[in-house]
């Protein structure tokens, strides 16, 4: 292996300038080895590219050996502690972008290291592969989505490699795949099997020219249709849904076990919201069609003293059952509000209805409201404009008088209730017990949690097996033998005219599973959300063709499953919906005998996004292009004007020009300095603000150093060995001031490398890098010392720093573990993957410390304690410091021959002796030490 020598020069980029910055590492590693010295620049084009590549085809080719041997994907061995790391799958784009690589840098990591503290680990990738997108690239290239979406999984697969990221791919799944979504299908039937699948009416956005459903992101923001340019509109249709809102209470209260961020368990809880109320009737003045009253949930009935109208929401059985019994000069209005797509939350349309107010009497007008929510509650609310900022606003904008029901705290215009505190309990259940004495009130509880929407009117997707009968009063299962229901692949995909999948007679038409009858397919698919609601149950089984995943009762003896996920990793932006219907469909397996654990994630790590640095005009406000800006020192100035732009930091994206290819920032500065950078300068969790000139200044810095330090010990192992002097090295021989360095080296590694596993423990990758950083200068110090550079000391030493460095910089470390153990004549090196991870007692070698030595007499004379010097290799045997102070010249005066019956260690550094006839000591006696070997033991 050559070893170039590299130099100090740096090359930092700020803006488009370069300035010139020098650390000097050559003056630290002052000997002269005779390379050649290159830059750093240099060092990664020329030298470091070749390595990460040649360990990036080593891997490849390690991988496809393994997948061509089709090994099974084993259960968790018992003997081991498991550690099943996963991080959010994502969707083949086919071009990885920043928040990939520091998501699954993230996962890398701590797979990597729990399996060098002897971790039965799993590590496994797939691909969220259904969705929109690949349908969209059929319509507008001309490309079947399988075909496109299988390429851009080899696409994103090599660029993986190209971030030396590693995986268990013999687990490798993807939710577009037939051997994957029969199970998805299985699991809708098992749900509609237990009443938690069910179809009804539900709004959709409509393009009344293409004929077709359009998703919310086909839709602009001024609500026309993304290919036919109309307004499109909201129209219903019969849906599937699952009952997620009967789950919602265990839900809610699961929140509390779980170690996962405080900020995500709050959002879940308010989107959950379990909340306790009353239903008001407010009687309607004159009836529309069946319809009398408007029941109205409230959680504050003070409020009803302020109310001053009453809105329902678009979707409200009053205007979707009976529009054609509202007031003929309103019915138009309220139709056409009710159906537009791009109705604001603020706009509404006068129903031409009043309600009375049942407490007082007060004629209220009945409003349709943008901002009531759809599906929840009974859809209606008070309109109280004297205490919401929202229902003021909208009588505002639709000049409703404004009715005040409260002043100084106190009721006001409430009638018998006057003057009763506003803010008082009391006063609620007074309110609660006169509406249910007069029949116009009751209790009630809701949850904000509403039923899950898995409908898609498109191709692309899991199809839902269901068939439609005439003869059959009802939606009829797919029996499970006939799974799974295969998308066809001759499709043509217009983006017009309806489903695709509705126009492929050949597919549609089939006999009914029950009873024979000529019937339908239903031709929805899923959510893409349902295929991502179960996947890393799939991943610890993942090529069982007979089951979803073999149930731990039957798994073999020793043998367990790697189930539930022991952490986590993925967006902030996902702590919802996916996060929620993945606790659904994890409780649900429980109940039916899937799995035996209630929480699919033990901890969750929700890492922040990354953010670009962006420019905008002082003048437009517009988002300026690199092109368009110059910088003066450090200083960025838009061209056009000549005025400095302003700048910010905001989450990467085309729009704001502030992306960064992470390919060509590692074709650079090498994966692992890119990844060590996207794990080191912000905690994990916080938002991550790119800047690539601290890659150079920093993270670069350190692979060089290893990189020197591999150099320089093979380079001082070959001077040695070449010079015959076979008493280099050896440590009895040293200097005193070259003694004293390997025992502050020592004293350097037992921090080390403790303080390394626990930040890696507490997913502190910040502060573990730092003291990397730390125990490479020490290093550095050390190794400028021959006769240091060459000790059992330094090579355990580098040893250690290369295994702590591996789970971040996988192709530095494994190339200077190779090359350090040839050195050595090791003709077939072992792996660093393969080693423990270093422990503080691999350091103990050298240096003492002094326990406190306390006797313990039953007749109560007094001892006066006394101190023993104890090698640290020894501190953690109690029998031989005992007898080690025992020996001592103190220990044998002070005990004049008396036997010592036993011995425990009473706390850190003391050491409490027991004579015979003596009281056992506060540490437990014996049992925490050893048996009495009498006071005449003498030091060997």
């Amino acid at each position: 292996m050559v070893w170039p020598l590299v130099s100090g020069t740096l090359r930092h980029c700020a803006g488009p300038q370069l300035q010139v910055l020098r650390y000097g590492v050559r003056t630290v590693a002052s000997r002269d080895v005779g390379y050649e010295e290159i830059s750093l620049d240099k060092f990664y084009r020329q030298v470091f590219h070749t390595v990460e590549k040649k360990w990036q085809t080593r891997w490849a080719a390690e991988r496809e050996a393994m997948l061509k041997e089709k090994r099974p994907a084993k259960p968790h061995t018992s003997a081991k502690k498991k550690s099943y790391i996963l991080a959010m799958f994502p969707y083949p784009s086919g071009r990885l972008h920043l928040g990939h690589v520091r998501v699954y840098a993230i996962s890398h990591t701590l797979a990597a290291y729990k399996r060098l503290r002897g971790h039965d680990v799993i590590h496994p990738m797939g691909w969220d592969s259904f969705g929109l997108p690949a349908e969209n690239a059929a319509i507008d290239r001309g490309i079947a989505p399988h075909e496109w979406t299988e390429r851009n999984i080899e696409d994103m697969k090599e660029q993986l490699d190209k971030v030396g990221l590693h995986f268990n791919w013999e687990r490798e799944l993807a939710t577009h795949r037939p051997e994957y979504y029969k199970w998805t299908q299985w699991l809708f039937l098992r749900l509609h099997e237990h009443g938690l699948a069910y179809q009804t009416k539900a709004f959709v956005n409509w393009d009344p020219v293409d004929q077709t459903v359009l998703a919310n992101e086909q839709v602009d923001g001024e609500g026309r249709a993304w290919r036919s340019g109309a307004m499109a509109e909201r129209r219903e249709l019969r849906q599937w849904f699952l009952k997620i809102s009967d789950y919602s209470q265990e839900l809610y209260k699961g929140l509390g076990q779980l170690d996962w961020p405080a900020n995500v368990r709050k959002m879940q809880k308010e989107w959950i919201g379990p909340s306790k109320g009353t239903v008001l009737k407010f009687r309607l003045e004159e009836s529309a069609g069946d319809v009398d009253s408007v029941d109205i949930y409230t959680t504050m009935l003070r409020d009803v003293f302020g109310t001053s109208f009453v809105a329902v929401s678009r979707s409200h059985p009053l205007v979707r059952d009976h529009l054609h019994s509202l007031p003929e000069k309103n019915r138009e209005k309220v139709r056409e509000f009710c159906s537009a797509l791009n109705a604001q939350p603020s706009e509404g349309i006068d129903t031409g209805l009043t309600a009375i107010n049942p407490y007082t009497g007060h004629r209220l007008p009945v409003y349709v409201a943008g901002y009531v929510h759809e599906g929840y509650a009974t859809e209606a609310i008070m309109g109280v404009p004297s205490q919401n900022n929202a229902d003021n606003a909208f009588a505002e904008q639709y000049g409703v008088p404004v009715v005040v029901g409260e002043e100084d705290g106190k009721l006001v215009n409430a009638g018998e209730f006057t003057g009763l505190e506003f803010d008082s309990k009391d006063t609620n259940k007074a309110l609660g017990r006169h509406a249910a004495g007069n029949g116009f009130g009751s209790p009630a509880a809701f949850s904000r949690l509403r039923d899950w929407l898995i409908s898609r009117q498109r191709y692309w997707g899991t199809p839902i097996p269901m068939v439609h009968c005439s003869s059959c009063p009802e939606p009829v299962p797919v029996p499970d033998d006939h799974l799974p229901v295969v998308l066809p692949p001759d499709v043509q995909l217009e983006g017009r005219g309806g489903s695709p999948l509705s126009k492929l007679d050949d597919w549609v038409n089939v006999p009914c599973p029950k009873c024979g009858s000529p019937a339908r397919r239903d031709t929805d698919t899923m959510d893409t959300f349902m295929d991502s609601s179960w996947y890393f149950l799939r991943f610890a089984d993942p090529h069982n063709d007979k089951e979803l995943i073999l149930k731990e009762s039957a798994m073999a003896p020793g043998t367990q499953s790697f189930l539930p996920v022991d952490t986590y990793i993925g967006g902030v932006e996902h702590a919802i919906l996916h996060l929620l219907y993945a606790r659904f469909i994890h409780r649900f397996a429980n109940k039916i005998g899937l799995v035996e654990s209630k929480e699919p994630f033990k901890q969750l790590v929700a890492q922040g996004i990354v953010k670009g640095k962006t420019y905008t005009s002082a003048e437009t406000g517009h988002y300026l292009k690199p092109e368009e800006l110059q910088f003066e020192d450090d200083v960025a100035i838009e061209k056009a004007t000549g005025k400095q732009a302003i700048q910010d930091w905001d989450k990467m994206s085309k729009s704001k020009h502030n992306g960064v290819d992470p390919l060509e920032v590692m074709a650079r500065y090498g994966a692992d300095a890119t990844r060590m950078y996207l794990l080191g300068n912000t905690d994990m969790l916080q938002p991550f603000k790119w800047d690539d000139g601290n890659i150079i200044f920093g993270f670069a810095k350190l692979v060089s150093r290893v990189w020197q330090l591999g150099q320089l010990y093979s380079d001082g192992q070959k001077a040695a060995a070449a010079s015959g002097d076979h008493s280099s090295g050896d440590e009895s021989r040293l200097s005193a001031d070259d003694m004293k360095r390997v025992v502050e080296l020592e004293e350097t590694m037992r921090g080390s490398v403790e303080f390394v596993a626990d930040s890696f423990d507490k997913l502190r990758t910040p502060a573990a890098i730092k003291k990397i950083f730390k125990t490479v200068d020490e290093l550095m110090v050390a190794v400028a010392h021959p006769q240091v550079c060459t000790t059992a000391t330094f090579r355990r030493s580098l040893d250690a720093l290369v295994v702590m460095l591996y789970p971040l910089a996988p192709h530095l470390t494994e190339e200077v573990w190779q090359a350090i153990q040839r050195v050595d004549g090791v003709t077939t090196p072992s792996r660093v993957y393969e080693q423990p991870w270093p422990t503080v007692d691999d350091f103990k070698q050298h240096g003492s410390e002094v326990w406190q030595v306390r006797v313990i007499d039953k007749a109560n004379k007094a001892y006066p304690v006394f101190q023993a010097e104890v090698p640290l290799h020894l501190v953690s045997d109690v029998d031989a410091v005992a007898q080690l102070a025992m020996a001592t010249a103190e220990g044998q005066r002070l005990l004049a021959g008396r036997p010592v019956t036993s011995w425990t260690s009473g706390g850190k550094k003391l050491l409490r002796l027991t004579l015979e006839g003596g009281g056992t000591s506060a540490a437990g006696g014996a049992s925490a030490g050893g048996s009495g070997l009498g006071s005449d033991v003498t030091s060997s």
